[in-house]
């Protein structure tokens, strides 16, 4: 690796992640020299990785050097495609499996993985939201003496339940979309979520619309509450298109099931309004996150007849 006053702050950030390893880099990493020590721990690396017998870091390298030396706790952990994979993610599954909630160790955070989660995250009195942050790391460590250092039952064979219906997924094409900005990044989320929970989802953004929705095809649109949408609210009455107001969770679910039977029989579209409330100082990531996994969640438990009544 050549030396340039551009490269001193990768070099720190290479070492660093090596140590996370347990390669022994001497006064190399103090002074923040790429020097043999460096170099030969790099190639054992790559060689231990399937990468190479040499000791080039190319961008390969560096992003099986970060899956490895993340860290419990280092990021925000929620089922995404493609799935977050990386040490952390391992070391998760490993203590959740050892606590007897069922997922495959494999470094990948996948649907199984966040169903765990979910039924970790309940146990614990916390909101089952799939998210791996501060509060469910904080929980996790509490347990540590129940996981640290054992291993996780072994679900080989096993196939694991999801947080969600596949088979819905699978079965109604649906089509999310958002009226601004914001509820257009939420509707990326929900059909990315449905991805990652099975590559042959049906439901999609419609920002990945490659033509014209069929015929068949459930239009859902996302509003955030405005005082327009209120009026509407009181006024049920000045709108076709039959429209839900997320807020308890099961009068919601209830309401969107009525929707839905109403939008099949008529245009085939209806208009989720998002009633949230944004807490100062929290991560907007992880709020859009959890909204998008909720309203998901809702919509196939809404279209779980309909998937039952058009096979």
């Amino acid at each position: 690796m050549q030396h340039d006053a551009n490269t001193e702050l990768a070099v720190h950030d290479l070492q660093r992640q090596l140590l996370v390893l347990g390669y022994r880099l001497g006064d190399e990493a103090k002074k923040g020299l790429f020097g043999e020590r460096t170099a030969a721990a790099v190639a054992t690396f790559k060689e231990s990785n399937g990468l190479g017998c040499d000791d080039v870091l190319d961008q390969s390298t560096w992003t099986a050097l970060r899956d490895a030396s993340r860290q419990t706790g280092d990021r925000l952990l929620y089922l995404h495609m493609p799935h977050f994979r990386g040490r952390d993610v391992g070391e998760l599954q490993g203590a959740l499996s050892s606590m007897g909630f069922s997922c495959v160790p494999d470094s990948s955070f996948g649907p199984e993985t966040e169903q765990a989660l979910r039924d970790f995250q309940a146990n614990m009195g916390l909101e089952p939201t799939g998210m791996f942050d501060e509060a469910g790391l904080a929980a996790l460590l509490r347990l540590r003496h129940l996981w640290d250092g054992k291993r996780g039952y072994s679900v080989e064979g096993r196939i694991l339940d999801t947080a969600r219906s596949v088979r819905v997924l699978e079965a109604v094409p649906v089509c999310v979309f958002g009226t601004d900005e914001s509820t257009r990044a939420i509707a990326n989320r929900i059909a990315n979520l449905a991805r990652a929970t099975t590559l042959e989802s049906k439901i999609v953004s419609a920002s990945a619309l490659a033509a014209e929705p069929g015929r068949d095809m459930l239009l859902v649109g996302l509003e955030q509450e405005t005082g327009e949408t209120r009026k509407r609210r009181v006024q049920p009455g000045n709108s076709a298109t039959p429209t839900v107001y997320l807020g308890e969770a099961t009068e919601s679910a209830a309401e969107l099931k009525q929707a839905v039977a109403v939008a099949r029989k008529q245009h085939n579209r209806l208009s989720l309004v998002m009633v949230t409330k944004a807490h100062e100082g929290e991560d907007k990531t992880a709020q859009d996150q959890e909204l998008a996994a909720r309203v998901l969640d809702l919509l196939c438990d809404a279209l779980a007849p309909l998937r039952e009544s058009e096979s």
